[in-house]
C-alpha cells in the first residue's frame, strides 16, 4: 500500500511538471511562431516595395502620380492624350515618340494592376506587424532556464516512476510464486494430515471413518477485488462418521464423540510437524473409562517426540504422568502444593 501510495503520487507530480513543461513548450513556439511570422511580412512588405519602385523608377514613373482607380486612367488606344502629345511626370514628348509613351503607360498599368498591393498599403502593413511585435511583449531571459529546470525535474520523476514499477512488478511476480509454493505444501501437507486423522480416528473409535477435505473457494465471490485475481481460496472441511452411525454434521455427534474427533486430529497434526511441547486442558473430561484408555495409549505413543502438560482430574490419565503438580488438602484441611516425579517414587516391592 506504501509503494502504490508513492507511485500514486510520483504520477501526479509526473502530471504536473508535464502539464507545465507544456505550457512552457507552447507559450516558446506561440513567441517563436509570431515573431517568425511578423519578421516575414516584414520583409514581404518592404521587398513588395522595393520591387514597386525599382520598377517604377525604370520605366520613369511617379507611384505617388498615378490614379488609383485602375485601367480606366489610361487607356490602351492611347486615349487621354492630345495632339499627339502626352505628359509623363511632368515631361513633353512629341508626335514622333507616342508609341513610346504608350507602350510606357501599358506596362505601367500592366505593373500596378498584377503588382503586389500599393505604397500606402504595404506600409499600413508594415505599421501593423511593427505593432504585433510590440504586442507580444519582451521575451522573458528565464523562461528557458525555467523550462530546463521543469524538464529535469519531470525526467527525475520519470525515472523515480520506472524504477517503482519495476519494484512493483518484481514483488508481485515474488508474491505469485509465494502463493504457489504455499498452496503446494498446503496441500501436501493437508494429505499427510488425512491420513494420519483417518488413522488416529479408528484407533480412538476402533472403527468408523474420518477425513480432510480441500474446500476451493472463489475470491471474488467475496467481492474482493485485490485477491480476485489470485484464483482459488483453499479451505478444510472435516468429515466424522462413528461406527454405527450415519451423521452429515459434526454438530450432531455427542460430547466425547466429538472430544475424541478433536484427539484425534490434534494427534495428526503432532504426527506431521511434531512440536516440541503441547498443553491439553481437561480435554478428557467427557471421556467414560474405555475411551480414556484409548486416549492414554495415544498419547503415550506421541509422548515420544512431543512433552504434553495435561491439566486433569481423571485418575486414569493422571497415572500415566511422569510428573504431578497439583493442590491437595491435608487432614488438618489446609491446602499444600503437590510435587512428585513418578519414576523416583519406590517401587512396592521395595
Amino acid at each position: 500500500d506504501a509503494a502504490r501510495k508513492h507511485v500514486d503520487l510520483l504520477s501526479e507530480r509526473r502530471t504536473q511538471a508535464a502539464g507545465a513543461l507544456d505550457r512552457w513548450q507552447q507559450v516558446l513556439l506561440n513567441a517563436e511562431k509570431r515573431a517568425i511570422e511578423g519578421s516575414a511580412e516584414l520583409r514581404e512588405a518592404e521587398a513588395a516595395r522595393a520591387r514597386l519602385a525599382a520598377e517604377a523608377e525604370t520605366e520613369g514613373i511617379d507611384l505617388n502620380l498615378l490614379p488609383r482607380a485602375g485601367p480606366s486612367a489610361f487607356d490602351l488606344n492611347g486615349a487621354g492624350h492630345h495632339g499627339g502629345n502626352a505628359s509623363i511626370n511632368g515631361g513633353s514628348a512629341n508626335g514622333s515618340s507616342r508609341n513610346g509613351v504608350a507602350s510606357a503607360q501599358h506596362r505601367a498599368r500592366t505593373s500596378v494592376a498584377v503588382a503586389p498591393p500599393s505604397v500606402p498599403e504595404l506600409r499600413d502593413s508594415v505599421v501593423e506587424a511593427r505593432a504585433r511585435l510590440q504586442r507580444l511583449g519582451p521575451v522573458d531571459p528565464g523562461a528557458v532556464h525555467e523550462f530546463e529546470a521543469e524538464q529535469a525535474r519531470w525526467q527525475a520523476i520519470e525515472t523515480q516512476i520506472s524504477d517503482l514499477e519495476e519494484v512493483e512488478s518484481s514483488l508481485r511476480a515474488a508474491e505469485r510464486d509465494l502463493e504457489q509454493l504455499i498452496e503446494r505444501r498446503f496441500r501436501e501437507a493437508c494429505r499427510q494430515v488425512d491420513g494420519a486423522f483417518q488413522r488416529y480416528f479408528q484407533l480412538m473409535f476402533q472403527g468408523g471413518k474420518a477425513e480432510l477435505l480441500l474446500t476451493e473457494e472463489s475470491a471474488s465471490v467475496e467481492g474482493d477485488a485485490e485477491t480476485a485475481d489470485r484464483g482459488q481460496r483453499l479451505g478444510v472441511e472435516i468429515k466424522a462418521q462413528p461406527p454405527g452411525k450415519r451423521v452429515s454434521a459434526l454438530g450432531l455427534l455427542s460430547g466425547g464423540e466429538r472430544a475424541l474427533t478433536a484427539i484425534a486430529l490434534l494427534f495428526a497434526l503432532l504426527e506431521v510437524r511434531p512440536a516440541p511441547f503441547c498443553v491439553l486442558d481437561e480435554v478428557d473430561a467427557a471421556l467414560d473409562e474405555a475411551n480414556v484408555e484409548r486416549f492414554v495409549n495415544a498419547l503415550q505413543e506421541r509422548a515420544s517426540k512431543t512433552q504434553f502438560v495435561i491439566i486433569t482430574h481423571n485418575r486414569r490419565t493422571i497415572e500415566q504422568a511422569d510428573s504431578i503438580y497439583g493442590v491437595t488438602m491435608g487432614a488438618a484441611g489446609v491446602s499444600r502444593l503437590l510435587s512428585v516425579r513418578v519414576n523416583q517414587l519406590p517401587s512396592p516391592d521395595a
